[in-house]
């Protein structure tokens, strides 16, 4: 017996196929469409039950689809779990993206970004617990779309610092290596499970660290005791700030 649930997905999918030229599968659009209404469905049902409870039955039925017709989009839960974490990590992307482009000092831009990014996790673990305890999950068991995030939050910073030493504002050496330290010295404010635990300690504050990344990067007028970065030799893959 066909269900409510089974009868929806099937206009839905109906429809779609009735929009594509004879002949061919549906268009990619349509897919893309649906994908990311069943992305944006799960977060608004992770925000209001959390991701363990939510299951895909519950968002079956909040989308009048079946569970079948959801899995011919993502594999499994956890697919559904990282692409709502892929999107919750886009907004920061975003952020850091936009502020790397802004017209600044590469350090006026590097302060900004570490400022923006560190208020923004902790005003979601504040406003937004449930979706926090998401990112803080995926941080804690390793999801690769956090290993992901890491990387492309490194590339931003890197490519700051790198102008900024092209400008003599920071010390020479290697850019990429510089960025990683300044994430890692940012682990605190920057990772989702650190950033709710570690609210309540007062000292040092959000700025004092952040300050502390600026003045090791600085390149002192005048002064030549400080290093250059040195190069990486090898490859570290742990990730201070996912």
């Amino acid at each position: 017996m066909s269900t409510s649930a089974d009868l929806g997905s099937g206009l839905a999918l109906a429809t779609e196929q009735a929009s594509a030229p004879p002949g061919t599968a549906r268009p990619e659009a349509a897919q893309a469409t649906t994908r990311n209404r069943i992305i944006e469905t799960a977060e608004r049902l992770f925000r209001q039950y959390g991701c363990h409870k939510t299951t895909v039955m519950d968002l079956a039925k909040a989308l009048s689809m079946s569970p079948a017709n959801i899995y011919r989009f993502f594999h499994s839960k956890d697919d559904i779990n990282a692409a709502v974490c892929r999107r919750l990590l886009d907004d920061l992307v975003s952020v850091a993206t936009d502020t790397a482009h802004r017209d600044a000092t590469a350090e006026e831009r590097l302060r900004t970004l570490l400022l923006a990014l560190a208020n923004l996790n902790i005003e979601r673990s504040r406003t937004d617990p449930a979706l926090h305890q998401l990112l803080a999950t995926a941080s804690s068991e390793t999801w690769p779309v956090m290993a992901e995030h890491a990387e492309r939050l490194e590339a931003i910073l890197a490519a700051i610092v790198a102008e900024g030493m092209t400008r003599g504002e920071f010390r020479g050496g290697d850019a990429r290596r510089a960025g990683r330290c300044v994430l890692v010295a940012m682990t605190r404010y920057l990772h989702p499970a650190l950033a709710a635990e570690c609210n309540t300690f007062s000292q040092p504050t959000l700025d004092d660290v952040v300050e502390f990344c600026l003045a090791s990067l600085r390149e002192t007028p005048g002064s030549g005791s400080k290093r250059p970065w040195p190069a990486e030799h090898g490859s570290n893959t742990n990730r201070g700030a996912q």
